[in-house]
């Protein structure tokens, strides 16, 4: 007799059993997340096998376009999260060293990924674990992995589960996702809305959609869930994306209003047969959301005035006008395959020229034009009207724009929402395509497909002969390809089996695929160097000493330095934000700015002017004060630069005694040591050899507390935009933290979110596990 099987052995029997090919195969055909998930896998790795991988995984250069702005938001915050547990509210690297409040860019910019996203927190959760059992990936690798491979996943995913719930046939499905992926659309993903907003807006399409169609507990928490990440997430995108997002929400009940009156007497039914339940899930979404919505008023109130962009931020009608293209650019630049075009409004990145979807997408588009439409078709067909409206920037929505709060803050709004238009057009030639592949005759006929043939041969000559310039191979390659095309929808629809048909369809998406992946690697290519010339002060392909620098994890920041902690040095490439952000500039700072050197860019200024360069001592000590105006200070600084230090100027402080007397020698050398270091507190111990002041090296804010020994002390703005407090003689520990009040909220919320997404997924299984007992 044999013995019985080892556990080990059952074990790998197990896993060799639901991972056989075959199993894994079926499972994929049968689910519809699953064969998702394949399909958002796929098209990762074709973006990275097509050019991401070679490029960035093996950093031979960086980011393209404005992708590189989010890696010192990114690396920051990661790399304080594994220090300390918490991430940067402040950074104390920037501007000679004095630091900003990093969290108010971190959370509203359009740069991404934001703190606030449910992915980041949850990536945030595996760096601390990674932490405490000692292990730390380079914050740079990091950046790469979430931005190009776990961001755009959910991206893809949500989309094609999106396009899964309107279109019935998974090759429709296939190409609509191809084409979204690697055409202008997947271009304009990577280069402006990044990937975090473009997986929370699908996500929650994608699900509203799914509730509606036959609602169940499962699908109504699904949808709330989707709201809560959304709402968690929000920033300059998300309102962005808000006219979108009302058009085809309103569209979709108004097409399915009867659907949606079923739906709602149902999902009512079901509130008041279950109060409790209700109840319970009404209450946790209610506490998310009310956490969610404290923490970015908080942000918004603390900090909206305290930073001066470079451009002013509320712009006119005329200026954004002036951002909004002819009509070409929603429907001849749809199809030309070449970028090299002169842009009106002075841009030098071609790859904002990046608009084409397709040959084969033309004549799936003029189909949808001769066929009988469903309500689905209804659907699309209005919201992609009312998005062109928005594109085309009338008088009434400018006026609409301009009203809205904050929307007059988004200078490329109407110009950006050509993207919203080419969505919607993927989709609506993915319906004509499910049409073909479902075999359905009465819809089309052998005369009009032949007669679209020729329509879209005198289309292609009209639309060359409207393209700056018109080029010879571009003509012929679209050309060919819409012949192609045209021919295979065709066959299609003289098809006998349902074999030939889907054998054709799939040749069809091949061509596609290959036609897109082309325009992708060109236009990424192009986007390369434009990157090379102008976003960064650094020579690439980089050297082995950078390449070895960002292999690394970040390291620095310890006792015994200065506020800065050389953390500069682990990132050796300067962008808008990084190591001095001049993409929003502290007020104190940008008043200083355009006083001593106007004319210059903020980057190029704080290294020329004395006044903010680095001191590499972050604590100064001085017998006494002077209380001044700024106006005052600032003129002392621009007539003496380089004795600027010599006195400590204090500005808008009521004394308790007699007024501080204005010091008649340079400060007195104090004896100190950094002994705790963090992005957002610092311990010092101080031996102070008389009563006097500390001029303290990071940027004044209300928001830093300050204790000496225990006790609070008060901390006031000195030396222009500096901050100082008053100490005694003898040996003392100073402790400031910068304490916002989004940071005493920040991780409950993201607890109570994260618990409530949980309980959500854990729901339907305890409900029906109850039913069953």
């Amino acid at each position: 007799m044999t013995a019985p099987f080892s556990l080990v052995s059952r074990l790998k029997m197990r896993i060799a059993l639901y991972f056989h090919p075959a199993l894994v195969w079926r499972w994929i055909k049968e689910s519809r997340v699953a064969f998702c998930s394949f399909l958002a896998a796929a098209m990762v790795a074709t973006r990275l096998v097509s050019f991401d991988f070679e490029e960035f995984f093996q950093l031979r250069s960086v980011p393209n376009h404005d992708m590189a702005a989010a890696i010192p938001f990114f690396s920051t915050t990661v790399h304080s999260v594994r220090l300390t547990g918490d991430i940067a509210w402040w950074n104390p690297v920037s501007y000679g060293g004095h630091g900003y409040a990093q969290y108010y860019q971190s959370f509203f910019s359009p740069v991404a990924p934001t703190s606030g996203h449910l992915t980041f927190i949850v990536w945030m959760h595996m760096v601390r674990v990674l932490a405490w059992t000692g292990l730390a990936i380079p914050e740079y690798f990091q950046y790469l992995a979430f931005t190009y491979i776990v961001l755009p996943f959910l991206t893809f995913l949500c989309f094609s589960f999106l396009a899964s719930q309107v279109l019935r046939r998974r090759c429709a499905v296939v190409f609509v996702t191809i084409v979204y992926a690697l055409s202008g659309i997947g271009l304009w993903n990577s280069a402006w809305f990044y990937f975090q907003e473009s997986f929370t807006l699908f996500l929650l399409l994608s699900t509203w959609v799914f509730l509606w169609q036959r609602p169940t507990l499962v699908r109504v928490l699904l949808f709330l869930a989707a709201m809560l990440i959304q709402l968690s997430s929000a920033n300059y995108w998300t309102l962005h994306n808000s006219w979108f997002v009302i058009i085809v929400l309103a569209g979709h009940g108004w097409t399915y209003r009867d659907q949606l009156r079923r739906a709602w007497q149902r999902v009512r039914h079901g509130m008041r047969g279950q109060r409790m339940a209700a109840l319970g899930i009404g209450s946790a979404t209610a506490l998310v959301a009310a956490l969610w919505l404290m923490i970015p008023a908080s942000i918004l109130l603390e900090q909206r005035d305290r930073f001066a962009p470079r451009e002013k931020r509320a712009f006119s009608k005329d200026e954004v006008r002036l951002r909004v293209q002819g009509v070409s650019w929603f429907t001849v630049e749809l199809f030309n395959p070449r970028i090299e075009r002169a842009l009106e409004y002075g841009v030098v990145n071609e790859m904002h020229n990046a608009r084409y979807l397709g040959a084969g997408t033309l004549p799936l588009l003029l189909l949808f034009i001769v066929y009988r439409w469903r309500r689905r078709e209804r659907w699309l067909a209005l919201s992609a009207a009312a998005v062109l409206c928005i594109c085309m920037a009338p008088p009434l929505l400018l006026a609409a724009w301009k009203a809205v709060p904050g929307m007059d803050q988004l200078y490329h709004f109407f110009y950006l929402y050509s993207h919203f238009w080419q969505i919607l057009l993927v989709i609506l030639a993915g319906t004509a395509f499910d049409r073909l592949l479902a075999g359905e005759v009465a819809a089309f006929s052998q005369r009009s497909l032949i007669a679209l043939i020729v329509g879209a041969a005198l289309l292609l000559l009209v639309c060359a002969i409207g393209t700056d310039p018109p080029t010879l191979d571009a003509i012929i390659w679209v050309g060919v390809l819409l012949l192609i095309s045209s021919a295979l929808f065709l066959q299609m629809h003289l098809a006998r089996t349902t074999g030939t048909r889907v054998l054709v369809a799939w040749l069809f998406v091949l061509i596609s695929f290959c036609d897109i992946s082309r325009y992708f690697l060109q236009v990424s290519v192009i986007d390369r160097e434009f990157t090379r010339r102008h976003r960064f002060k650094v020579e690439q392909p980089l050297d082995a000493a950078t390449v070895a620098t960002l292999s690394k994890p970040w390291h620095g920041g310890g006792p015994g330095g200065s506020f800065d902690g050389a953390l500069a040095k682990n990132l050796p490439m300067p962008t808008e934000i990084w190591p001095d952000n001049a993409f929003l500039l502290p007020v104190p700072i940008a008043s200083v700015l355009s006083t001593v050197v106007p004319d210059m860019e903020p980057m190029v200024a704080l290294e020329s002017t004395k006044i903010f360069s680095l001191d590499p001592n972050p604590l100064r000590f001085y017998p006494s004060a002077s209380l001044v105006s700024e106006r005052d200070a600032l003129d002392r600084a621009l007539a003496e630069p380089e004795k600027f230090f010599d006195a400590l100027m204090v500005h808008d402080y009521v004394p308790t005694n007699a007024p501080p007397r204005f010091p008649s020698s340079a400060s007195t050398p104090l004896k100190y040591k950094l002994t705790r270091w963090s992005y957002n507190d610092f311990s010092f111990d101080i031996h102070a050899p008389d009563d006097g002041w500390l001029l303290v090296h990071q940027l004044h804010d209300p928001l830093w507390q300050g204790t000496v020994d225990g006790r609070p002390a008060p901390l006031v703005r000195a030396n222009l935009f500096r901050m100082a407090l008053p100490i005694s003689a003898g040996t003392h520990t100073l402790d400031l933290s910068y304490r916002p009040r989004a940071r005493a909220l920040f991780w409950p919320a993201c607890w109570t979110l994260e618990a409530t997404l949980i309980a959500f997924a854990l729901a339907p299984w305890w409900w029906g596990t109850r039913k069953r007992g």
